[in-house]
């Protein structure tokens, strides 16, 4: 692997894991034990909120420094290779995860609860997709499938969004849900660009930091108290999105030097 593309992998992972923790800090001290309300100028929320200012501003400084240096290559397939059988059933354990939180929700709610329900079988069905796209790429063609596949994702995360925030509307304290509307919001963006790829518009900058900032969110939204299900999904798109980062970011190659003015007269 390349030295950039490692770096940009554990510069992501190691954000996610400070991200945790410090979350986790901000839930066991910044706010009080008997109302649940957050304690102004509290220490953990400050340090948290200035570290993800600092994380994404260096994650969109990479993204600038490798868009105008290198570029990515032209298709999908060739983008993100090698598209090797290993790849393949690391894809298989995304799925599995997917499917079997889908699953553990579908037995926790009740069926009158169909906006629940609905998030079940998208969780699964967002799964095989990923799957499905992973093994479009094994089979080295550009099957119609894969533009479907890679779409799935995104508008079932922009589904669950909207279900997060309406869940959530009236809760005055808004640090209790914040991170993981952002978490399930960056999931959907690094998907919509990864689309991208898959319909010809690559952009390997936008790309990086997408993956970075949905890494980031969706490690910090892991350290939430939340359902075992959603917590299979947040691991199992952190795994994905850390896995295609060095897939691409390994691929890229360096763009050629802009022709001299003086040079074409």
């Amino acid at each position: 692997m390349r030295k950039y593309a490692l770096a940009a992998t554990l510069f992501t992972a190691a954000s996610g894991l400070i991200g945790f923790v410090l979350r986790r800090s901000q839930l066991a001290r910044a706010f009080e034990p008997d109302t649940g309300l957050p304690v102004a100028g509290a220490a953990s929320t400050v340090m948290l909120l200035f570290y993800t200012v600092v994380m994404l501003a260096a994650a969109l400084a990479f993204a600038v420094f490798i868009s105008k240096r290198y570029a990515a290559k032209s298709t999908y397939t060739e983008a993100f290779a090698p598209a090797s059988g290993a790849y393949l059933t690391f894809a298989g354990i995304i799925a599995t995860l997917f499917v079997l939180a889908g699953f553990v929700l579908m037995l926790r709610v009740k069926s009158t609860s169909k906006s629940e329900l609905t998030v079940a079988i998208l969780t699964m069905i967002s799964g095989l997709a990923i799957f499905g796209l992973a093994y479009e790429q094994f089979r080295g063609r550009n099957f119609k499938f894969a533009l479907v596949y890679t779409v799935i994702p995104e508008l079932f995360f922009t589904f669950w969004l909207l279900l997060i925030y309406r869940a959530n509307q009236t809760n005055p304290v808004r640090y209790n849900y914040v991170f993981q509307c952002l978490a399930v919001a960056a999931a959907a963006i690094g998907f919509y660009v990864t689309t991208g790829f898959v319909y010809g518009r690559s952009a390997p900058g936008k790309f990086i930091f997408s993956h970075v900032a949905a890494v980031f969110f969706l490690a910090v939204g892991t350290a939430d108290p939340i359902s075992i299900e959603r917590r299979l999904v947040f691991l199992a798109l952190i795994l994905f999105f850390l896995v295609n980062l060095a897939r691409l970011t390994n691929n890229l190659g360096k763009k050629p030097p802009k022709p001299d003015p003086a040079e074409t007269e």
